[in-house]
C-alpha cells in the first residue's frame, strides 16, 4: 500500500491514516498456497489488482466571531461554518470532542480569559481543522488614538498601545497586546515564545468603518525569519462584488511582518451572508498583475477552470472580481493558470481509439473518464464520412454502410481552449 509490502506471514494489520483528499494506491494479490507437506500450490495465485483510493475533502474550517478582547463582565461569542454542518467545541484550550454535549447550538457566553476551539463536520466529508481563537478579558483602561481616523484606505499614522497584560509575563506564555491605528483599525496581537526561540503570532484585525475582520498566523524562527504566514479574512461588499483591496492587502502583510502570505478572503454583504470565498497569495497582488481564477469543485476536491477571464489588479493594487458567483475560487497568475489548463488538456482522450461495428447499428465515441467534466464547455462531433455514419450532439452514432470513418470530438474548456481527438470507426457489412 503506497509502497509498502505487507507479507501475510508477518500478520500485519493492513491499515493506515491518511488526511484529506489523498489518493492512495492499493496493490492487492492472493498468494500462494502452502499445503501441509510444504509445496507450494501456484495455480492458487493470483496477479495484483490495482486500485486508487481517494479519501474524502476535509470539511471547511469554521469561525469562530466575537471581540478578542473584551471589558466588563462578559461577552458574547458565535461560530459559522458552512451550511448544515455540524460544530463541535471546547472552551478549556482542547480539541473539540465530537459528541452531544460538546455540539454548538447557541452563542458562548465568556466571563473570563478562555481559548475557545470549534471543529465543523459536513455530510460527506471528514472532519474540519480545529480553529482556535483566544478571548481575553481586559481589566486595563484602553487608550484612544492621538489622531483622529484619516481615509478608510489609509494603512499608516500613529498608534497607541495598550498591554492586556502585566509586563511581567511567565515564560513561554501568551503575551497579548492591542492597539488601535489612526484609521480606526483594532490592532490584538498574541505572541507565544517557544524554549528553541521560535515565535507563533496571531494577530486579529477589526476596522468597523470599512468592514474588514482578519485573522493573522504567523510563525517565525528563532532568528526572528517568518517561516509561515497565513490570513483569513471577512470583508463585507455592500454592491455583493468580489475583490481583495489594496488597503486590506497592506494590512495583512505588515501584521505578517512579509509579503508572503496565503490570504483566504470571505466576502460577505451587508446582512453577512457569503457572496464568494477567494484564496489568494498577497505577492501575487500588485498593481498590473494579470490573474485567473480557479473553481472548488466540492464533489471532487479539485480545482476546476471557471472562464476566459483575465482580471487586472489595478494602478492602487486593487482587486476586482465582479462576475464570481457564490463559490470558493484561488487565484492564479496567467503562468500557473496556463499549467493547470496544459494539464487538464492531457486528460482529453478518447476511450476507444479504433472500434468495429456492423451497419445498421448504432454506437457511441465517448472520452476517457480522466477527464473532470466541471473543466468543459462544451463537446461538438464531426463525421468524416455522413454516407457511412452520423454523429449526433450527445457522441451518438447511427451508422449507414459499410466503410471506414473518422468521428472527431472537439472539447471546448471553459477558458475558451480546445483539443479534438477522433476514433477510426470500421463499418462492417450487415449479414
Amino acid at each position: 500500500m503506497d509502497g509498502v509490502i505487507y507479507d501475510k506471514t508477518e500478520a500485519q494489520i493492513k491499515e493506515k491514516t491518511f488526511g484529506a483528499n489523498e489518493t492512495i494506491t492499493v496493490y492487492v494479490r492472493k498468494a500462494a498456497i502452502t499445503n501441509a507437506e510444504n509445496s507450494v500450490n501456484d495455480a492458487n495465485a493470483s496477479s495484483a489488482v490495482m486500485k486508487s483510493v481517494t479519501t474524502p475533502v476535509a470539511s471547511a474550517t469554521p469561525v469562530i466571531n466575537g471581540e478578542s478582547t473584551f471589558t466588563g463582565d462578559s461577552t458574547s461569542v458565535t461560530i459559522t461554518a458552512a451550511e448544515n454542518a455540524e460544530i463541535y467545541y471546547s472552551t478549556n484550550g482542547s480539541d473539540p470532542v465530537i459528541d452531544a454535549e460538546h455540539k454548538y447550538a447557541d452563542a458562548i457566553t465568556v466571563t473570563a480569559t478562555t481559548t475557545i476551539k470549534a471543529v465543523a463536520v459536513e455530510n460527506g466529508r471528514i472532519v474540519s481543522a480545529v480553529a482556535s481563537k483566544l478571548i481575553t478579558k481586559n481589566t486595563s483602561p484602553t487608550t484612544q488614538p492621538v489622531n483622529p481616523p484619516t481615509n478608510n484606505n489609509t494603512w499608516t499614522g500613529p498608534s497607541t498601545t495598550t498591554p492586556s497584560t502585566d509586563d511581567k509575563k511567565p515564560e513561554n506564555q501568551p503575551v497579548t497586546e492591542t492597539e488601535t491605528k489612526a484609521d480606526g483599525t483594532k490592532v490584538t496581537t498574541t505572541e507565544t515564545k517557544a524554549e528553541d526561540g521560535s515565535v507563533t503570532a496571531k494577530v486579529e484585525l477589526k476596522n468597523e468603518t470599512t468592514g474588514v475582520e482578519a485573522t493573522v498566523k504567523v510563525a517565525k524562527d528563532a532568528d526572528g525569519k517568518v517561516t509561515d504566514a497565513t490570513a483569513a479574512v471577512t470583508q463585507t461588499s455592500a454592491d455583493k462584488k468580489a475583490g481583495i483591496s489594496a488597503a486590506t492587502v497592506a494590512q495583512i502583510t505588515e501584521a505578517a511582518g512579509t509579503k508572503a502570505v496565503e490570504i483566504k478572503a470571505e466576502i460577505v454583504d451587508e446582512s453577512g451572508n457569503t457572496v464568494c470565498r477567494l484564496t489568494a497569495n498577497a505577492e501575487d497582488l500588485k498593481a498590473g498583475n494579470k490573474l485567473k481564477v480557479l473553481k472548488y469543485d466540492s464533489k471532487t476536491g479539485d480545482y476546476v477552470l471557471v472562464n476566459k477571464t483575465t482580471y487586472k489588479v489595478d494602478k492602487d493594487g486593487n482587486l476586482a472580481m465582479n462576475d464570481l458567483k457564490r463559490a470558493s475560487y484561488m487565484v492564479v497568475t496567467a503562468n500557473e493558470a496556463e499549467t493547470f489548463s496544459k494539464q487538464v488538456l492531457k486528460t482529453v482522450k478518447v476511450e476507444t481509439a479504433k472500434k468495429n461495428v456492423t451497419a445498421g447499428k448504432k454506437t457511441k465515441i465517448t472520452l476517457d473518464d480522466g477527464l473532470n467534466m466541471a473543466n468543459v464547455a462544451k463537446i461538438t462531433y464531426k463525421t468524416s464520412r455522413k454516407s457511412v455514419a452520423t454523429v449526433n450532439k450527445n457522441g451518438t452514432i447511427t451508422t449507414k454502410k459499410a466503410g471506414t470513418v473518422t468521428i472527431r470530438a472537439t472539447v471546448t474548456l471553459k477558458n475558451g481552449k480546445t483539443k479534438s481527438v477522433k476514433m477510426t470507426l470500421t463499418v462492417k457489412k450487415a449479414k
